[in-house]
């Protein structure tokens, strides 16, 4: 090899040398912390109802103890175990992050540490104030040393006090020997000592009062990944839950913990106490630990069919029985004497929102071929109220469909069609082969008390319910409908397969208009476009299109590239629509809401980056002032400025 080539490779090992000097550093820096992406909306505009299922953490409130919180991914619950009642705390009521991750209280006020932020509920326990100097702070675990004093650990930053004076004031500690950079996991208070978890370490015991320090040592390395969910003393053992490594103990007044080898999973979330054991909440189910025999006996949940399906990540003991929360199954309590379970439904009883219905002072939501319940909630408060459950109200679950007018409210099915008579409080339905000409209601509109349109597998059918009688509407009994709306008497219907049409409700006098739609139609709608008469229809594949007054064929309308999915057509397809105050909304497969001005021929867009739930729209319904988005994961009430 030339002296040249020499030096050439010299010159080139050097960089890369360098380079990956520089890289290596810049990847330890970047994995020190990586903040998690935050939706910022105004929850003073949308106001979202999630279906809770993930529960994160349990406490019961030291000023009330028949009160229970349950902090989950998607907000805080109050559960009031005299009346059997649930309170949802959101964003709108002060929370700073739906995200809640710990609890602890100040002079009997709990404070609440959220993926973004820590607040103080008041009094009444139905709003919360913001700790201002927190806003930042990603927490991972709070405790009470005392009731005034909480400590707390958050992701990336040194461990901190809160103490209660004219305001709740926050504040960095220091542990001796200790940096901030320890990638603190949890903390544990036991008779006024803070025990620390660090993530791929070790424990840390530190005494405030006299400021000794304290480590645990593991008596095998753990992976540098692995993190200490949870720690608790037990007959004088201090005891640890690791998110890989199994559970781990040691005698608090030795310096080393071991591996528990009998343990039958390989992590660990959370741990509760009992005088001959306690119990361990797993990726793989509820344990219970027998001090005496060292045995593990697990705890089958009625809804846990397959390993890792109920992860059970909270508990609490109280008044004799265990709470517990779950990953994917929501919260519950479970008689430690019977062994039998109570399953509690702390908000929707699905997350597919098919349908959604306000009238007076309720709101309810269905959820289609999910079926479940269908969930009433007060319009005012947002607060969940009644479960209409169908083997109560109505035979089939599927509800895909709804309306209401002053006296009445009804519920399409895929078997069936309900009626529910608010004033004499009443249900009455009608099955598959019934007097109903057709079953599998897709969409009710309301045309007056005497008349309404059900759209179905066969056709319009008209009910009447003064007489409970039922006809199908001849001109459309060929066609599958797939969405309605009425004006005065004309009513404008898309078909499955066969386009678009127009019917005189008088005269019985239908045709089919230009669109040349060959797939779903989810849009039919009269409108002034730009100053001029005219009908504006959607379809699932074809898109929007315009049939401008007088003329026999109609013009697509672009929805800005700005606004659609790119790479993934399939999520820009319309799915359902809504005409409100002179705005159409298209509900998109997984692409949010795109909302369309006619007069002046705009669009603009609201989804998950606005505040939606999610993208995946499902349904629509509004009154004066709100418009109420069910997507799949919950529904949302958005004030109509936002689409203004």
């Amino acid at each position: 090899m030339s002296k040249a080539s020499l030096r050439l490779l010299l010159i080139a090992s050097v960089f890369l040398v360098i380079g990956g000097a520089a890289g290596f550093y810049f990847y330890q820096k970047n994995k020190e912390y990586r903040a998690i992406p935050v939706i910022n909306y105004n929850s003073d505009k949308i106001v979202r109802i999630h279906e809770f299922q993930r529960v994160q953490r349990i406490v019961k409130d030291e000023a009330n103890h028949k009160r229970i919180y349950l902090g989950c991914q998607e907000g805080l619950l109050r559960f009031n175990s005299d009346e059997g009642e649930w309170q949802t705390i959101r964003l709108d009521h002060g929370l700073p992050n739906e995200s809640v991750r710990a609890f602890a209280f100040v002079n009997k006020r709990l404070v609440v540490g959220t993926e973004r932020g820590i607040a103080m509920v008041n009094e009444s326990a139905d709003s919360c104030k913001i700790i201002e100097s927190s806003k930042d702070f990603e927490v991972l675990g709070l405790v009470n040393l005392n009731d005034s004093v909480v400590y707390g650990i958050a992701m990336g930053r040194a461990p901190f006090k809160i103490t209660r004076k004219e305001n709740s004031i926050v504040e960095d500690v220091v542990i001796p020997e200790m940096g901030a950079d320890s990638f603190w996991n949890c903390v544990y208070a036991h008779a006024g000592v803070l025990y620390f978890g660090r993530e791929g370490r070790n424990v840390v015991s530190w005494n405030p009062e006299s400021g000794k320090v304290k480590e645990y040592s593991l008596k095998h390395r753990i992976g540098k990944r692995t993190q200490f969910n949870e720690l608790f003393v037990h007959n004088g053992r201090l005891i640890a839950a690791t998110s890989d490594e199994g559970v781990w103990s040691g005698e608090l007044s030795s310096d080393t913990l071991t591996v528990d080898k009998d343990f039958p999973c390989r992590g660990a979330f959370v741990f509760s106490p009992e005088k001959d054991g306690y119990w361990c909440g797993t990726p793989w189910g509820l344990w219970r630990y027998y001090d005496a025999s060292g045995a593990w006996i697990q705890m089958v949940h009625p809804e846990e069919n397959e390993a890792g399906q109920f992860q059970v990540t909270a508990l609490l003991p109280h008044e004799g029985l265990l709470w517990y929360g779950s990953r994917d199954l929501g919260g519950g309590y479970f008689n430690t004497v019977y062994a039998k379970w109570t399953p509690l439904y702390t908000g929707l009883s699905a997350p597919n929102i098919a349908a959604v219905v306000c009238f007076d002072s309720l709101v309810l939501v269905s959820h289609g071929y999910q079926g479940k319940f269908v969930d009433q909630y007060s319009r005012k408060t947002l607060q969940s109220t009644f479960e209409f459950r169908p083997s109560q109200f109505m035979t089939d679950p599927n509800i895909q469909s709804m309306a209401s007018d002053d006296e009445r409210v009804y519920f399409g099915g895929f078997e069936g069609f309900t009626v529910w008579n608010r004033k004499k409080n009443s249900f009455r339905e009608w099955e598959r082969g019934t007097a109903i000409p057709s079953a599998d209601i897709s969409c009710i509109v309301v045309r007056s008390k005497e008349s309404v349109l059900l759209g179905s597998v066969t056709g319009v059918v008209e009910h009447q319910p003064d007489d409970e009688a039922f006809r199908i509407i001849e001109p459309t009994k060929q066609y599958r409908i797939t969405s309605m709306y009425v004006a005065e008497d004309t009513l404008y219907f898309g078909t499955l397969s066969h386009g678009a049409f127009k019917l005189d409700l008088k005269s019985g006098n239908c045709f089919s208009l230009p669109f040349d739609f060959s797939s779903r139609v989810i849009a039919v709608y009269p409108v002034s476009f730009d100053g001029v008469s005219a009908v504006v229809s959607a379809s699932t594949k074809e898109g929007i299109k315009v049939l401008l007054k007088d003329k026999q064929k109609s013009i697509t309308l672009n929805v800005p590239d700005s606004m659609l999915m790119q790479d993934f057509d399939y999520k820009n397809e319309l799915m359902v629509s809504h005409y409100s105050d002179g705005y159409i909304l298209f509900g998109t497969r997984d692409n949010g809401c795109l909302i369309l001005n006619p007069s002046s021929k705009s669009f603009s867009k609201l989804g998950y980056y606005e505040g939606l739930l999610s993208d995946q729209i499902r349904s629509f319904c509004s009154d004066s002032q709100f418009v109420y988005v069910g997507t799949y994961g919950g529904f949302n009430r958005v004030d109509k400025r936002m689409i203004k």
